[in-house]
């Protein structure tokens, strides 16, 4: 049973980083699109380092995932 558990793991872990990916570049595509629709830069700047952490802290919360 050990490692069916590990294997859905390793592949949740690598789906929760191909997830991360994902929403990192959907952000840098929002940012371009508020930039070039809307022409403020400091809109999108805002836009970006708003999502930033946010993605940072729902990849830091994967991490605390083991069992005490």
């Amino acid at each position: 049973m050990a490692r069916e558990h590990l294997e859905a793991v390793v592949v949740g872990r690598y789906l929760e980083v191909l997830g991360l990916v994902g929403l990192l570049c959907l952000l840098a595509h929002l940012r371009q699109a508020l930039d070039a629709a809307s022409g403020d830069r400091r809109a999108a700047t805002v836009f970006w380092a708003t999502g930033l952490p946010a993605a940072a802290t729902l990849a830091a919360g994967g991490v605390h995932t083991t069992k005490h």
